[in-house]
């Protein structure tokens, strides 16, 4: 008998854990945040008792395994329904970033495709622990990640903007994140809107007179809820004018903006 536990084995021991940790009332609550069309599966366990969890699991096989194991544990983890379980596999292969190389893309893009992560929260878990992440370490992995934003799958585009945040916050690969929200101005569906906004609002961190010029030029194809997202930061008299500002003002006002900074 292996003295290390294989991932098989970690993953029967996660759902243990996470089952008996299950609480009704919690999981009642958890289904209010998630809209209809959404896959939503959940045992009733708050986000803090998963990520002690998954530091338990963690510390059995730490020193043992390698981020090939932790890659396994997390695809067979990610793979069932329940919320808890995608988030232990996803919480523990986070734990390798400084051994995240660009071959992890292939899978993370086969979760997402898959509808393995089909719903806001679980897609956004695997861009915030692991994507976005990835993408930092690896900046030349962002061209596929743009393609994204043309794919049919709602979270494969959703992943597109969420997964960049890592990077934009910091001031990192701006470029790439506005080309990606420009891209996703187009698609109907409210998860994308919210997230691209999101998005923006953390690319203005390190530079708001981007961004601002940056809705400026584009006011007119910005989906409301991705404007009132991306402004947040912004004075009150700042997000009133954006937000009242007729469609065919935007560009007169983008025009002086840009003289009176010249």
């Amino acid at each position: 008998m292996p003295s290390t536990l294989s991932p098989g084995q970690l993953a029967r021991q996660a759902e243990r854990e996470l089952k008996a940790a299950a609480n009704v009332h919690t999981a009642r609550q958890a289904k209010f945040y998630f809209k209809p069309g959404e896959e939503v599966w959940v045992l009733g366990v708050d986000a803090p008792a998963q990520r002690r969890t998954a530091g338990g699991l963690f510390q059995r096989v730490r020193g043992d395994w390698e981020i090939t194991e932790a890659v396994e544990f997390c695809d067979l983890l990610i793979r069932r329904r329940e919320m808890e379980l995608k988030n232990a596999g996803i919480f523990l292969l986070a734990r390798y970033q400084k051994s995240f190389d660009k071959s992890l893309l292939r899978n993370v893009e086969s979760w997402l495709a898959n509808d393995y992560c089909a719903n806001w929260a679980a897609t956004d878990a695997l861009c915030g622990e692991v994507l976005g992440p990835l993408i930092r370490r690896n900046p030349a992995l962002t061209p596929r990640l743009k393609n994204w934003t043309g794919r049919r799958n709602l979270w494969l585009r959703r992943a597109s903007a969420v997964g960049i945040i890592h990077s934009a916050r910091r001031g990192e690969q701006l470029d790439d994140a506005y080309a990606i929200a420009e891209s996703l101005f187009k698609y109907p569906e409210d998860l994308i809107h919210k997230a691209t906004g999101w998005m923006l609002r953390e690319a203005g961190k390190p530079d708001p007179a981007r961004l601002e010029g940056f809705l400026l030029e584009h006011g007119p194809k910005i989906p409301r809820t991705t404007l009132r997202y991306a402004i947040e930061r912004f004075p009150p008299e700042k997000r009133k004018t954006l937000l009242e500002k007729p469609k065919g003002e935007y560009s007169a006002l983008a025009k002086g903006t840009s003289a009176g900074a010249a």
